[in-house]
C-alpha cells in the first residue's frame, strides 16, 4: 500500500514540476543510529540486540512545495545490527519505507510527521530465527541545517513488529507482535 502511495507521490509530483521547479527537488541520503525498540538478545555480559536495529541508514528524494513553507519527503530505510554470543552471530535488519510531510518553522528548521511502513524485518542465526510481517506505523521528526548540503535531525518512530514466522513456523495468526519503536538521531546529506 505504502509502496503505490510513494509511487503516486513521485508520479503527481514529477507531473507538475516543470524546468523552473527543478531545483524543488533534492535527493536525500540519512545516516545515524538508533535506540529503542524491544529486546530479542541480551548477552551475559549486558549486551543486548533490539527490534530497533542500531545503525539506520535511508535514501530518497524530497520535494518543496513552491510559494509555502511545506516539504514531502519519500525515502527506503534500513536498520540493522548484530552482535556475536556462545551460539553464533545474530543479526537484526529491517527494510522500510516513508512519506512525511515537513513544515519549515525558520530558514534552517523544520517539523515532520508521516507514515512508517515495515517492508521486512528478520531476526537471523539465533536460536530461533524469525520473520515479522509488515506493519505500519508513524513517525515525528525534527532537524536543523547545519550547512547548504547537511543537517541534523533527531526523530522517533512508533510502530509494532508482529511476528510472522519463527524458526520455520508460521505464527502470523497468533497476533504476536514486538515493539520495534525507535529513536534516533541522523545526519541528512542533501545532493
Amino acid at each position: 500500500m505504502l509502496k503505490r502511495i510513494l509511487l503516486l507521490l513521485l508520479i503527481s509530483t514529477s507531473s507538475f514540476a516543470d524546468s523552473s521547479d527543478s531545483d524543488n527537488f533534492n535527493g536525500v541520503s540519512r545516516f545515524g543510529l538508533a535506540f529503542g525498540g524491544e529486546e530479542l538478545l541480551i548477552r551475559n555480559d549486558g549486551q543486548e540486540l533490539t527490534a530497533a536495529g542500531f545503525f539506520y541508514l535511508s535514501g530518497g528524494t524530497n520535494y518543496s512545495i513552491p510559494d509555502t513553507n511545506f516539504q514531502i519527503e519519500a525515502s527506503l530505510g534500513y536498520n540493522f545490527d548484530s552482535m556475536e554470543s556462545s551460539s553464533g552471530k545474530h543479526r537484526f535488519k529491517e527494510l522500510s519505507a516513508e512519506l512525511i510531510t515537513f513544515y519549515n518553522i525558520t530558514e534552517k528548521t523544520k517539523i515532520g510527521l508521516g507514515i512508517f511502513q515495515v517492508l521486512s524485518a528478520e531476526l537471523s542465526g539465533s536460536i530461533l530465527p524469525s520473520k515479522f510481517g509488515n506493519s505500519t506505523g508513524t513517525v515525528i521528526e525534527i532537524n536543523w541545517k547545519v550547512g547548504n548540503k547537511a543537517a541534523w535531525g533527531l526523530r522517533h518512530v512508533n510502530v509494532d513488529l508482529p511476528f510472522d514466522r519463527v524458526n520455520g513456523i508460521n505464527v502470523s495468526a497468533s497476533n504476536v507482535e514486538i515493539d520495534g519503536s525507535y529513536t534516533a538521531l541522523i545526519s541528512y546529506h542533501y545532493f
